[in-house]
């Protein structure tokens, strides 16, 4: 069994938000400012964003959120991307559990 995340999400660049926006890249960063949308991830010098959080935000102004629903809607969306502590975890996990060496956890503790 390889390492698998639940959930996965496309990078997107910014030209692709802009199309699914159909908004302009200086109306992304304004609304990125407001705190109304999502911000992007950065890889190196690099920026992308999350195409399930950019769909999300796209749902929440359908959806008629005003502007503070916005900002507590896009912090949590944040709040939830996976930390590198906890995919470190993820991945240690999933490669000692491939391991077939390695004994399972519960003969570790003695149970």
């Amino acid at each position: 069994m390889g390492f698998v995340m639940s959930n996965i999400s496309k990078l997107l660049r910014l030209n692709s938000v802009t199309n699914i926006r159909e908004c302009s890249r200086a109306k992304i960063y304004q609304d990125i400012q407001d705190e109304v949308f999502c911000p992007p991830v950065k890889d190196g010098v690099s920026s992308f964003w999350i195409e399930n959080e950019v769909h999300a935000c796209n749902e929440a102004v359908i959806a008629g959120l005003t502007d503070e629903e916005m900002r507590e809607f896009v912090r949590e969306l944040v709040r939830s991307r996976i930390s590198k502590n906890d995919l470190k975890s993820k991945y240690l996990q999933t490669k000692i559990n491939d391991n077939p060496l390695h004994p399972a956890p519960n003969v570790l503790r003695g149970e």
